[in-house]
């Protein structure tokens, strides 16, 4: 697609972007625009971890691009294979990779059809996703399918909005608390629930970041590990509770018998049951009752390689 062509360039600029992207010879706005102050401010903590990994000569794939500005950075950064996965497709996307002129293979076949690529199978060194995970009714889908793609070591940035002012490791629906009116928009988690979820998928953690002047977005980076031992920052009650799983993957991916965990915590649920009561506590929460929290960890820039 010529960029210099005007009537191509109106066009372009007519359409629904959803990040903004500077061209060159022409810039197009991002819906970001009619929500925030600064453009593609929710993935600053995203760009922040970006800026820590040399991406010179690695396979790389983000799922969910919105119109690409990330694949294509990636893919300028030096990276030797980018691809984009998307649910379905969108215009824009198409023709930002093509004006770009980046080598960006586009594909939209969903979380489903990654799976379904078994060439795909421990063959990326870097996976990316922003602002997918919280519009899934199965969240922890997307940190299993990294994990598959990935090689020994490779890379998981993975950004989320979040709920800021819980420090519990809870996972909110929205269509009951109405966190941002967005009817796509299902589990928001909490940056406790961030961890947990990368450390279950058994992803060492190596940086976070919250942007300060939109402290709704969280940027968490972590590496494929094979080993619960060589996770680290656990704590002692997670700690214990991925002990059960015992470090014997039993798929080829690196993960867990979540079928034989899941039975062996059933049995000993109904174990509980039938030895004593089990009490229940309800509470409610107000999520605006209290001013969203400082948090106090600074990542700092580094280099990162596989």
């Amino acid at each position: 697609m010529p960029t210099n062509d005007k009537q191509n360039i109106e066009n372009l600029k007519k359409q629904r972007w959803f990040n903004s992207i500077d061209f060159g010879d022409f810039e197009v706005i991002g819906r970001e625009g009619e929500y925030f102050k600064y453009p593609n401010i929710s993935l600053y903590s995203s760009m922040y971890l970006l800026n820590t990994i040399d991406f010179r000569g690695m396979r790389c794939l983000e799922i969910g691009p919105g119109s690409g500005l990330i694949s294509i950075g990636l893919a300028k950064l030096g990276a030797d294979y980018v691809a984009a996965v998307d649910g379905h497709d969108v215009p824009t996307c198409r023709a930002a990779i093509e004006v770009s002129g980046q080598k960006v293979d586009y594909f939209t076949f969903g979380l489903e059809g990654i799976k379904n690529r078994s060439r795909w199978i421990n063959s990326f060194d870097f996976v990316f996703s922003a602002g997918l995970m919280y519009h899934l009714i199965n969240p922890f889908l997307l940190v299993e399918i990294a994990k598959m793609v990935l090689k020994e070591k490779g890379l998981f940035l993975l950004q989320s909005m979040i709920v800021k002012n819980d420090n519990r490791a809870g996972m909110y629906l929205n269509t009951r608390i109405n966190i941002n009116g967005d009817k796509t928009t299902f589990f928001v988690p909490s940056v406790e629930a961030m961890r947990g979820l990368m450390n279950l998928g058994l992803f060492s953690r190596l940086g976070e970041c919250i942007c300060q002047q939109e402290p709704g977005f969280y940027a968490i980076l972590g590496q494929s590990v094979t080993r619960t031992s060589d996770l680290n920052n656990l704590k002692s009650h997670e700690a214990k509770y991925l002990g059960f799983f015992q470090d014997q993957p039993n798929y080829p991916y690196g993960g867990y018998d979540y079928a034989a965990f899941t039975r062996k915590t059933l049995e000993s649920g109904i174990n509980s049951v039938l030895e004593k009561q089990v009490n229940t506590e309800f509470y409610t929460l107000d999520l605006n009752e209290q001013e969203p929290p400082i948090f106090p960890y600074q990542p700092r820039p580094r280099s990162i390689s596989t």
